[in-house]
């Protein structure tokens, strides 16, 4: 019976320290983007667009098995962005 206490007692701890684990992982990176954060509060603002934006590239990306020719790529994105259809990118 003893033996079970003390491994209960260590389990207990080691959980406690797991979640202090995730609380510090979870509050460091509300400290890091706090500003982006207070952003979306104070002026709506959110981030979609630019997700929207990533995710075209990546589309784009994909379908042409990556990017061989940096120039390339960075003449091209503007177009990507401007009309999505010619590069067949529209879901």
């Amino acid at each position: 019976m003893k033996r079970f206490m003390v491994s209960s007692k260590l389990i207990k701890e080691k959980v406690n320290q797991v979640r202090l684990k995730y609380f510090n992982i979870i509050s460091r990176l509300i400290v890091n983007h706090y500003q982006t954060i207070l952003n979306y509060f104070y002026y709506g603002f959110i981030n979609t667009s630019v997700e929207s934006l990533n995710v075209k590239i990546k589309i784009f990306m994909s379908k042409f098995r990556g990017v061989r020719k940096i120039k390339f790529f960075l003449f091209i994105l503007p177009l990507i962005i401007a009309i999505p259809r010619v590069f067949n990118l529209v879901h």
